[in-house]
């Protein structure tokens, strides 16, 4: 009996080993910093099917809005560094630090790919005056803050782009913020504001049912869904404002986790199913590499600390 009970015991170790459980093993929860409908939701829910086909676990998608994003971000970034909680990063991740949010850097987060990249589109109703992005500027130019611009949150980067647009306009916004971008629009539709700087992919329903009307894109090209319309750097202003997309979970995220994790993002973001899939909202796919992302959200850290400042959003 007593030989009996040493052999399961023995069995019984050997089944636990280090104890250790092999990633993943159950659900994981990829946050969103945004209300649904808008460019992060949408990317990110593209993201997390092609994830829980490539991992065979569900990927559970969860909005947690407010303070600009810093909210579910900070979630994240204080959640238990196991794999199971990870963040749709937009680039107002590197932003909140510097407009007095929180204290967040890039450092906080492991990246494990780049995503998309989201040019801001300047789009005003179908029925207002403004044909053209010279005759909205002229107006504005005339009829100091006048013209209500939405945004998705106080420092959010489509604030930052109606902003930097003013400021190189030397012309004077009234800036709306909402909890994303999907619901700035639905302001515009309201006719509760007069225009917004968000992504063609939150407009895009708009634009399909001729209910908005694109001025112009911040963009390095022109957008998919407004090929008709010219970039302002075409016009001469030299101004581009993109947003972009990533994904990362906490810093010091074991590597045996980063070593399923990084490889099943590569694969997915690199993926045809996903650019197109992105494409066709409206978004710019804009693959990094997990080692890409990382050295590319500190360059932004520094880039934009400075220009806000230089806009007092702070």
């Amino acid at each position: 009996m007593k030989k009996l009970a040493c052999i399961l015991l023995t069995v019984l170790l050997s089944s636990c080993g280090s104890g250790e459980v092999k990633y993943p093993s159950k659900n994981i929860t990829l946050v969103v910093p945004y209300s649904p409908g808008g460019a992060s939701d949408t990317a990110a829910r593209i993201f997390g099917k092609g994830l829980e086909l490539e991992l065979g676990v569900p990927v559970v998608v969860e909005n947690r809005t407010g303070g600009a994003g810093a909210v579910g971000l900070s979630y994240v970034q204080k959640s238990k560094a196991d794999g199971y909680t990870m963040a749709y990063m937009p680039v107002e991740s590197i932003m909140l630090e510097a407009l007095g949010h929180v204290e967040m850097k890039p450092s906080d987060f492991s990246f494990i790919g780049g995503a998309t990249v989201v040019p801001s589109a300047l789009t005003v109703s179908a029925s207002s005056p403004w044909k053209t992005y010279e005759q909205f500027i002229t107006y504005a130019k005339k009829n100091p803050n006048k013209i209500r611009i939405g945004n998705s949150g106080p420092g959010s980067i489509w604030h930052l782009a109606a902003a930097a647009l003013g400021n190189k306009e030397d012309v004077m916004f009234t800036h709306v913020p909402f909890e994303g971008g999907a619901t700035a629009v639905a302001a515009l539709l309201g006719g509760h504001i007069e225009a917004v700087t968000v992504s063609e992919n939150e407009v895009s329903s708009g634009l399909s049912d001729g209910s908005l009307r694109v001025l112009t894109s911040m963009g390095l090209e022109r957008g998919s869904l407004s090929k008709n319309v010219p970039t302002l750097n075409e016009m001469g202003k030299d101004l581009t404002m993109m947003g972009w997309g990533a994904f990362a979970v906490p810093a010091n995220t074991p590597d045996s986790v980063l070593k399923v994790l990084v490889p099943a993002a590569q694969k997915i973001l690199q993926s045809k199913d996903f650019q197109e899939q992105v494409a066709g909202r409206g978004l710019v796919p804009g693959y990094q590499s997990a080692e890409d992302m990382q050295k590319f959200a500190e360059s932004q850290y520094i880039f934009f600390a400075p220009l806000i400042k230089e806009l007092n959003l702070r």
